[in-house]
């Protein structure tokens, strides 16, 4: 895990994080989210960047799947396995995923298996090469499966949250060209996440559209 990722999602950090996204609401956050996009309340389900465990605690109280969550963060899964009882949960960075591990050490495969449902939340704006990992991510489901990412707004308050915890704004193109739905929350009464987050979701058959190098 590098330096900017430790910083706060390591050991230390892990813990405020937890705190934070407990009090600003985010399993609700979540739940509304999986409500708007109409997802089925069961089946297989992979949560990649679970971090602390909100977008699986969500899943866990709105349906009954079979819930794996990867991080590439231990210091975060041991708040998941709390958040989250019922996840299986695995060390892992998304751009090697057939090498993640449990946390007893013991080495998992996470793309042996397809998925009806994957969701990932706050971690492209860290990534480098996040078309990569969406790429990844929507190779993992079903023929009828669906992504779901959720990633900081490209505004005044997502300008803010990115210089306090160092990642980048995602840019719009990006979830375009892969033919992301937005998911509507106009009404979400949580004025913080409503401002701060938005989500999309993306079929199994997207269209990707190589960059253009100059």
């Amino acid at each position: 895990m590098g330096e900017r990722l430790e910083k706060y999602y390591g050991r230390s950090g892990a813990r405020v994080y937890d705190i934070t996204t407990r009090l600003s609401g985010y399993r609700g956050y979540y739940t509304t989210v999986l409500q708007a996009a109409g997802v089925k309340k069961e089946g297989r389900v992979l949560d990649v960047g679970c971090g602390t465990g909100m977008f699986s605690a969500s899943l866990e109280r709105y349906g009954t799947y079979d819930l794996t969550g990867v991080d590439i963060s231990p210091a975060t899964l041991q708040f998941a396995r709390r958040n989250a009882p019922t996840a299986s949960l695995y060390v892992g960075d998304v751009f090697d995923l057939r090498n993640a591990h449990g946390l007893d050490g013991l080495q998992a495969d996470i793309t042996e298996k397809k998925y009806d449902l994957v969701v990932s939340a706050g971690m492209l704006e860290y990534l480098d090469t996040p078309g990569e990992a969406l790429r990844i991510m929507l190779s993992l489901l079903k023929d009828d499966g669906m992504l779901i990412t959720t990633t900081i707004k490209n505004n005044v308050v997502g300008y803010i949250a990115s210089k306090l915890y160092g990642f980048s704004l995602i840019e719009a193109g990006l979830l375009s060209s892969f033919q992301a739905t937005e998911i509507p929350l106009h009404f979400y009464p949580n004025v913080y996440l409503r401002t701060l987050k938005q989500s999309h979701s993306i079929r199994r058959g997207y269209v990707w559209i190589e960059p253009q190098i100059p």
